[in-house]
């Protein structure tokens, strides 16, 4: 596959998945347990010296999320173009 080509596909996918209503879902999801951790147990965050790395940390669960939900999309987009080759040739 051409370089080109694989960026559009990235591309493509990366624009699919801002819409997608599980990937909306599952920021939501994540969202919602950073705060509730943050409301039910801030204390033993501190106590136990885990504050900063849960602040620090908390940005990769949404970035591998993300790299998850763009990987299904390439191989839709990859099934897509490959069909529609397929049906050209």
């Amino acid at each position: 596959m051409p370089d080109a080509l694989q960026l559009e596909v990235v591309r493509q996918a990366k624009k699919e998945i801002a819409t997608n209503p599980w990937f909306l879902a599952a920021m939501l999801v994540w969202v919602m347990a950073l705060a509730a951790l943050w409301m039910t147990r801030p204390a033993f965050l501190v106590k136990a010296g885990l504050s900063a790395q849960v602040v620090t940390l908390s940005w990769l669960v949404p970035l591998l999320l993300q790299r998850v939900f763009v990987r299904s999309a390439i191989k839709t987009i990859a099934t897509r173009l490959g069909t529609s080759a397929a049906t050209d040739a």
